[in-house]
């Protein structure tokens, strides 16, 4: 029998088996008249002039009859409808219902409507008769919204790994996907031997532990208390697990410097400063040990020499002074000189130290001479040769240029240092190499 029939039934049955909600009085089916309800028991029928409906005393007043005023009314009211029923209360679902028929009594959970909520589902009391909610059983298939799944805690989660139910493909689900939790974001155990753990002399080693439970077959990586664990010097030493050895850490070399220090068996004597270790020389004056070796500036003085001109070269007849850094103050033989560490011999010395635009190896070429006491010179290099800037050639005004033009500018031979000469270039003109000469008066020049 369906709900619905057993509705349209149940004002019938509570009629024919004279079986109600018992309420403190019933209302008489032909009551005398009455015009005031003074001194009359709740429920009494009473009548007030011009007013048909079904009137009754309640609490001393001629009132009309109505549904959840407690008092069980069977004459039929101005709609035809008539009371099955009165608790004297508006709630339903209590065997009485708010618009006064008996609750419908269910007989199986089909009787009673599901809410439209996923995973939930209306029951029926067998022994009550009534309709009550409760949770669909896990691993029942649901819809919610757009998304389709299956019942797990009342809620319905969506099929795949992570929602704690096995499934097809599923060795473990333990209702997550996170990692190193025994069943992996794959629902697969995390390991199954040793292997698929952490072997690690620097870390540690870990054994594989495999047990299988309501989440399926777990294997979770543990530590193994028996492995060997390499034991560094925190200061000195850092694990590389590639070469399962303790290696120098960055702290035995603070300073870089490729010298680790003394206190972690290196050589270098201040870890802290890398001009400071063993591999470097003595700077003089500083009064530091820079190369470790318990002295300080041995070995570090040097000959200085004369320098007038402040060129860096020293003239030949200049003697060296030996110090420990640049003497204070100018040269006695050239007060507004300076000095110099590089020693007057073969290519590198200054033959006028007075004038330093002549010095060894300088690249200028002057059209004018230096004068030396009565002598003039060209040799601004200080190679013992005046050397022209162009090419000499014996005959430039018969010199050829090649399709390159690649010929460089000469001068002729008879042409003196100083002297007026004529320069002779090869250039090229409207795709043509020809030999011009310069017209400008060109004075020659040398070093």
């Amino acid at each position: 029998m369906t709900r619905s029939s057993l509705r349209l039934l149940s004002p019938l049955l509570l009629a024919l088996s004279a079986c109600s909600v018992l309420v403190e009085g019933a209302i008489p089916e032909d009551p005398p008249p009455s015009d005031s309800c003074m001194g009359l028991a709740d429920g009494t029928v009473c009548t007030r002039e011009g007013i048909e409906a079904p009137l009754i005393c309640l609490e001393g007043l001629c009132t009309n009859s109505r549904c959840g005023d407690g008092q069980l009314d069977l004459r039929p009211k101005q709609d035809g409808s008539a009371e099955i029923c009165d608790d004297g209360n508006d709630e339903g679902s209590d065997g009485c219902e708010p618009d006064c028929t008996e609750t419908v009594r269910c007989m199986a959970d089909e009787d009673c409507a599901d809410p439209e909520i996923a995973c939930l589902e209306g029951v029926c009391d067998m022994e009550s008769g009534e309709c009550s909610i409760a949770e669909s059983a896990d691993g029942a298939s649901c819809v919610d919204g757009d998304n389709s799944g299956m019942c797990i805690g009342g809620l319905c989660v969506a099929a795949g790994c992570g929602n704690g139910t096995m499934e097809a493909g599923e060795i473990c689900d333990d209702g997550n996907t996170d990692a190193k939790d025994g069943c992996s974001p794959f629902c697969k155990p995390e390991c199954l031997d040793n292997n698929a753990c952490q072997q690690d002399v620097c870390l540690g080693s870990e054994r594989c532990m495999v047990t299988t439970g309501p989440t399926g077959q777990i294997g979770i990586c543990l530590p193994d208390p028996s492995a060997m664990v390499l034991d560094c010097d925190a200061t000195c030493e850092v694990c590389d697990s590639i070469m399962e050895a303790c290696v120098p850490s960055p702290g035995a070399d603070a300073d870089f410097d490729g010298h680790p220090s003394t206190t972690c068996g290196g050589d270098d004597c201040n870890d802290a400063d890398p001009d400071i270790n063993p591999g470097l020389a003595e700077i003089c004056g500083d009064m530091i040990d820079s190369n470790c070796n318990g002295n300080t500036d041995e070995g570090a003085v040097s000959d200085w020499y004369a320098d007038c001109d402040d060129d860096a070269y020293a003239s030949s007849s200049a003697l060296p002074v030996s110090s420990c850094g640049e003497p204070a103050g100018a040269p006695p033989e050239c007060s507004a000189g300076d000095w110099t560490t590089r020693a007057p011999a073969g290519s590198a010395v200054d033959c006028l130290d007075t004038d330093r635009t002549v010095r060894p190896g300088t690249r200028e070429f002057y059209a004018s001479p230096y004068t030396v006491g009565r002598e003039t010179s060209f040799d601004y290099n200080c190679d013992g040769v005046e050397e022209p800037e162009f090419r000499r050639v014996a005959s430039p005004t018969t010199m050829a240029c090649d399709r390159t033009c690649a010929e460089s500018t000469v001068i002729g031979l008879t042409t003196v240092c100083g002297a007026t000469a004529t320069r002779y270039s090869c250039v090229e003109s409207a795709g043509v190499c020809r030999r011009t000469a310069n017209p400008l008066r060109y004075y020659l020049r040398c070093h």
